[in-house]
């Protein structure tokens, strides 16, 4: 099986799609820098650790981003079940209300600072799903933050904005998703894990800080890319691409979408998923670079790995 690892490229372009830090804006996570023990906010299981004692490589996170005196590491369902994730519940009302999510005015940034043990090979994992009022029914898919990917990747805590598996492979990375919270939410569940795309030695040892996740009602949410395919370092050359979509306060128009793979237009599968959702898939053609191009939104991969300005 030939697989590729190289470092590649992601780039979203979509106008007004970056948060701009409204103060209307309501975190809604309580205890996202785990100064407080398990069972404040959090369901499940997590360690903390001083920052005194670095296990990771590099330096702490910024003063600039206030990460207190702790960060966390082993999330799980307990503190020795690691079969599922640490776990934090959020209405999305009153902060956003019902109208103004069904008429694709919610907009959501999920935000956290990710890090891991120099000797192990585990890397963390943040993920978030919508569901209805129930609370039981997902609304779309799970969104997340990876640190095994540039996907939303921000900056290293030394500084550095080009994202490396090299020499930052151990270092505090902060990483930010904006998106349109999709219509029919409301609730939320932010979890806390480790990454399916890095290997496990023993335990997970992975260290997370600053979990949050804002919410807005905003004038304008443009499309956003809710989902990509593949990621990780290791996709083999004739894996599937597929990218997830997701409507703003505009629809994106399926008509208009093209998949260019090695510059060569082809014509790939486009399904509308729901109300608001479009999967956009090509399965026949080894990837060496693939380019998705709708309506505002421009995003590029190469190689089977990805990275993100937006």
């Amino acid at each position: 099986m030939r697989t590729r690892s190289n470092t590649a490229g992601l780039s979203i372009l979509a106008g007004g799609l970056a948060f701009v830090g409204s103060v209307n804006a309501a975190d809604l996570i309580v205890n996202g820098s785990f100064e407080d023990p398990p069972g404040t906010g959090w369901v499940g299981g997590f360690g903390t650790y001083n920052y005194s004692a670095a296990y990771f490589a590099g330096p702490p996170i910024p003063e600039s981003e206030s990460p207190g005196a702790n960060y966390s590491w082993r999330h799980g369902v307990s503190d020795t079940d690691f079969s599922g994730p640490l776990i934090q519940a959020v209405n999305l009302e009153p902060s956003v209300s019902a109208s103004d999510i069904d008429a694709g005015r919610g907009q959501f940034t999920l935000s956290a600072w990710l890090a891991s043990y120099t000797a192990n090979p585990e890397r963390p994992y943040v993920t978030v799903q919508f569901f209805d009022s129930s609370g039981t029914t997902p609304i779309g898919g799970p969104l997340v933050l990876d640190r095994t990917s540039a996907d939303n990747f921000v900056q290293f805590a030394d500084g550095a904005t080009t994202f490396d598996r090299t020499t930052h492979e151990n270092y505090w990375a902060k990483y930010v998703r904006v998106g349109a919270i999709p219509q029919g939410a409301r609730m939320a569940k932010v979890g806390v894990t480790r990454s399916p795309n890095a290997g496990l030695s023993g335990r997970p040892d992975t260290y997370t800080d600053l979990v949050k996740f804002d919410v807005q009602a905003v004038a304008f949410v443009p499309p956003s890319v809710s989902s990509t395919a593949p990621v990780g370092g290791n996709a083999r050359a004739d894996a599937a691409v597929s990218v997830g979509l997701q409507d703003g306060t505009t629809q994106v128009n399926t008509n208009n979408l093209q998949l260019s793979v090695d510059g060569v237009t082809v014509i790939p599968s486009v399904a509308k998923v729901g109300p608001a959702t479009i999967r956009v898939k090509e399965t026949r053609t080894k990837i060496a670079s693939a380019m998705v191009r709708p309506t505002a939104i421009s995003r590029t991969f190469h190689h089977g790995r990805a990275s993100s300005m937006s």
